[in-house]
């Protein structure tokens, strides 16, 4: 982005840290998800934890400053929980993601029915909560 910004124009990013989501209560299917996504993300030439390289890459992308912060998300209300851990539940098993875990030999439908069905009882503990953090950047030309 920074080559095609105009001099002295701005470019701005966020990117979420993977490794660095919290959640409660502790899940040991939302554990697999987690390791199964990044695994994926990877081998697919991503990086899930992009939010703690963020500012290392805008530095080396040569902006003349760069401003770094940082920035979290944390889904309480029941209206937050069921909008994250619904959309993990399906994306995981009903998506190309969960077509290319299963295609990829890392998971079973049914190891991924398990993890959705983790994501849905997240959901529904009251005192569920998930946190996402990211790395953020102004950077200008």
């Amino acid at each position: 982005m920074r080559r095609v910004v105009k001099p002295d124009g701005y470019v701005g990013a966020r990117d979420a840290d993977f490794d660095a989501m919290i959640w409660y209560p502790l899940s040991q299917e939302m554990e697999s998800w987690l390791k199964l996504y990044r695994k994926v993300a990877r081998d697919k030439g991503g990086e899930p934890d992009a939010g703690r390289r963020i500012y290392g890459w805008a530095k080396a992308a040569g902006f003349s400053t760069v401003d770094p912060s940082v920035g979290c998300w944390c889904f309480t209300s029941q209206e937050e929980k069921e909008w994250w851990g619904y959309g993990w539940a399906d994306r995981v098993s009903k998506t190309a993601l969960g077509s290319h875990i299963v295609k990829s030999g890392l998971a079973t439908q049914e190891h991924l029915e398990r993890i959705a069905a983790g994501w849905r009882v997240w959901v529904d503990a009251d005192d569920a909560w998930f946190a996402v953090m990211h790395g953020e950047i102004l950077g200008r030309k």
